[in-house]
């Protein structure tokens, strides 16, 4: 039994230090192929109001999902968190 916890305990240490990061080299290729895609929009488009509102708001929904994406890679420790409360009380309860 101590055995099988100790394999459990090692593998959850080995699937957190892995990590699920978004590599920076990616990001950085996805925002500068972003940017220039909303560029060339801009560039072809007519200039009034709704054609800047329209790409303003998506332009921001687009950086909103990269955010949210990159928040989910640390869940208890970023700027949007999740209580940690739920699991340490399941833990008890396997720990009894």
């Amino acid at each position: 039994m101590q055995l099988s916890n100790e394999i459990r305990q090692e593998r959850w240490t080995a699937i957190e230090e892995a990590g699920t990061a978004t590599p920076p080299a990616f990001l950085a290729v996805l925002v500068f192929w972003i940017t220039t895609m909303f560029v060339s929009f801009g560039l072809f488009t007519s200039r009034n109001r709704i054609t800047v509102i329209a790409l303003a708001i998506g332009a921001l929904s687009i950086a909103t999902a990269i955010f949210l994406i990159e928040e989910m890679s640390h869940p208890l420790g970023s700027f949007i968190t999740i209580s940690s409360t739920p699991m340490r009380k399941a833990f008890d309860m396997l720990g009894k």
